[in-house]
């Protein structure tokens, strides 16, 4: 499980002994793992203007016909984080980057704007848990744990009963049932 320290914009926390920005990127690292996708954290710096400044991607995705995209993950998406987004998007039309949010709320305190109604009207798609599930070729099957065992095991028995039970019924006094009994 991540290991988490206090910072004052997010936690850093380090998961698999790279050190995350927050802890909502460690999460998804640790799902990319489970899911067995492929993903490079911090793996290029591109330049943007007015003044020259860098934005690093949280991460590259790799995936298995030989593409990949950029994921940039979000808890908070305040005003500077969307300005340098537009930029970018201005900057580098082509360039495919990935947003994915914590949470999609509203921009601010009783906007209509959702983070994500935002990111689709500058032309950036969204990616959910969902979207990574789609990403792998096969999904891994949901493990059965004791409980659904049981109750799978009861329903078996449960029709085993009335199925005895419906044979009891049709049978004259004298026969034998199919069962058996």
């Amino acid at each position: 499980m991540p290991k988490s320290t206090n910072r004052p914009h997010g936690r850093r926390t380090v998961y698999n002994g790279i050190t995350f920005d927050s802890n909502f990127e460690a999460t998804v690292a640790q799902l990319l793992d489970e899911l067995n996708i492929s993903w490079e954290y911090h793996p290029i710096r591109i330049p943007w203007v007015p003044s020259v400044q860098y934005y690093t991607p949280d991460f590259k995705i790799n995936l298995t016909d030989g593409s990949s995209f950029l994921l940039e993950t979000k808890g908070c998406f305040d005003l500077a984080s969307r300005a340098k987004m537009k930029q970018l998007k201005i900057q580098y039309p082509n360039m495919d980057i990935r947003m994915m949010f914590m949470l999609d709320q509203p921009l601010t305190k009783g906007s209509p704007t959702l983070y994500t109604d935002w990111a689709r009207r500058h032309k950036y798609k969204c990616v959910t848990k969902d979207d990574l599930y789609e990403l792998q070729s096969s999904r891994p099957r949901r493990k059965r744990t004791k409980q659904t065992v049981r109750h799978a095991n009861s329903n078996s028995q449960r029709r085993t009963r009335q199925s005895k039970r419906a044979n009891r019924r049709t049978s004259s006094p004298g026969e034998s049932t199919a069962t058996g009994e």
